[in-house]
């Protein structure tokens, strides 16, 4: 299911992905990676944006992830009313961000993603 769309200086079509997680902890690692990289974004171009994404970053670092199944539609569950909040917050802050030049997105979109599991490797090797 992908967009074709085509670039800005009329070169082939890229593809755009679609996200279809199919586990909670999917689900949480894709909201994680899109406000990281949109507080990326944002600490180049509008501080108080980069602020409120940074918030949510401090969310995604306190829970605990399970490998578990995405709930299912109409359920009411604790895990569910979590997620609806999250996603909720994620909204807010998305629809608070000024719009930032394309260039700034697509050069901090384009970085290779690594996933750190401890704080140590989060820093600079020496």
């Amino acid at each position: 299911m992908a967009d074709q769309r085509p670039t800005d200086r009329g070169k082939k079509p890229r593809t755009q992905k679609v996200f279809e997680p199919k586990t909670v902890d999917e689900l949480l690692l894709g909201w994680q990676l899109h406000v990281s990289r949109r507080r990326d974004i944002h600490e180049e171009a509008a501080r108080q944006a980069a602020i409120s994404y940074k918030r949510l970053l401090r969310w995604f670092e306190r829970v605990p992830v399970e490998n578990v199944e995405l709930p299912v539609i109409g359920d009411d569950g604790e895990l569910t009313r979590f997620l609806r909040r999250l996603q909720a917050e994620l909204a807010e802050v998305d629809g608070a961000a000024p719009v930032v030049p394309r260039g700034i997105a697509r050069k901090v979109e384009q970085r290779p993603l690594e996933v750190a599991q401890t704080a140590r490797e989060l820093a600079p090797p020496h």
